[in-house]
């Protein structure tokens, strides 16, 4: 007989489904709101307010990485049959050649301003911040500012998540119950956000030059809520207050209560969705359209910068000086998203994976 708490949680271990669709879905929605969130001063004020809070969707997939690294390895790291080097190598693989790409891309630029005599009026790069961003260190506290592909700090805050994760899931998987090791994760987040603006002069939500008290708490958070949901699952009761929750927090967020709701926002939602997989409820997020939309989210986030820096600060800015209020540079504005879009596809389709596939065959151990 099933064990239930409260009607909304009951005591059945099972198995998440070995794809959770509905989680690579939510990936695009968080880039887009990412996207969406460089435009908001273009909305109407209404609608800003929501969209001014898109820099909160990269505490999403902090909370999703520790969720799905997690489902993925959990269960050979219990039984012994995890391989650090290889998942190193398949973490290395994900990340690096899209990185690289824009890191050259961001170069290439640069190089046209020093032949041509100009000099960057912001980002400004160096030797060093070019050697932390080859190295993915950027973000560990290393850097003066942000630097070439400005939205890379993230993967560098995961890079080291990924080098101490397995370590992490041995530490966590161990406090028991799986309540305390969440409350502890929680603890820390609590903590960092309480005396961050005292250690690095800003709020946590807004750490990006040192992005690693960020992303820590919030991946131990992600870590322990799949270790939670694979021993309790929600009732149907459940869901509709998990629904009912992330309503209250979303409104509390929308009336400025604190940045720091987005994240059992983030985690009330990863949870569902999760469980929706689970218990096999379909919806838009399963579609096949949609999941093809996050498979390419990661191309998307940093495809943007590179984008927006060479079309508006380089082509419109710099070469034609043209001003932001005239109807050429409006016309591109309006267009950016889906021209993004489409770029995101051809990298996806033509260096992500094929380069991924490469990476992986080159850094894995030749058979004898």
């Amino acid at each position: 007989m099933k064990k239930k708490f409260w009607n909304i949680l009951e005591f059945n271990p099972a198995s998440y489904p070995k794809n959770i669709k509905g989680l690579t879905s939510l990936r695009f929605a968080a880039v887009l709101y990412v996207i969406l969130f460089h435009y908001h001063f273009k909305f109407h004020p209404s609608i800003d307010l929501i969209i001014s809070k898109g820099y909160l969707a990269v505490d999403f997939f902090f909370i999703l990485s520790g969720f799905i690294l997690t489902h993925c390895y959990k269960q050979s790291i219990q039984d012994g049959t995890f391989s650090y080097r290889s998942f190193m190598i398949r973490r290395i693989a994900r990340i690096y050649p899209v990185h690289l790409f824009t890191l050259s891309v961001m170069c290439a630029i640069f190089a046209l301003y020093q032949l041509a005599g100009n000099q960057l009026t912001k980002n400004t790069p160096t030797i060093s911040d070019f050697i932390q961003n080859i190295f993915l260190v950027h973000s560990w506290g290393l850097a003066s500012d942000l630097s070439f592909n400005r939205y890379s700090w993230t993967i560098s805050a995961e890079f080291l998540a990924y080098i101490l994760f397995p370590a992490l899931f041995i530490i966590m998987n161990r406090i028991k119950p799986i309540i305390i090791s969440i409350l502890l994760a929680s603890l820390i987040y609590a903590l960092l956000w309480v005396f961050s603006p005292s250690l690095w002069s800003l709020p946590l939500s807004q750490l990006a030059i040192f992005g690693l008290p960020r992303i820590f708490p919030e991946f131990l958070l992600g870590i322990t809520l799949y270790m939670f949901g694979q021993k309790y699952r929600l009732t149907k009761h459940g869901n509709a207050t998990l629904l009912v929750c992330a309503l209250v927090l979303v409104s509390a967020l929308l009336i400025k209560c604190g940045d720091w709701i987005a994240v059992p926002v983030f985690a009330v939602v990863i949870l569902a969705v999760a469980e929706q997989s689970r218990s096999e409820r379909q919806n838009f997020l399963f579609d096949n359209s949609t999941v093809y939309l996050g498979e390419i989210s990661y191309s998307l986030y940093m495809i943007q910068f590179p984008y927006m820096f060479l079309v508006f600060d380089t082509l419109l800015g710099w070469g034609l000086e043209t001003q932001e209020n005239t109807k050429l540079w409006s016309t591109f504005w309006s267009i950016s998203p889906i021209v993004i879009l489409i770029l995101a596809m051809i990298t996806h389709k033509y260096i992500e994976n094929p380069a991924r596939r490469w990476t992986i065959k080159l850094l894995s151990p030749k058979e004898n």
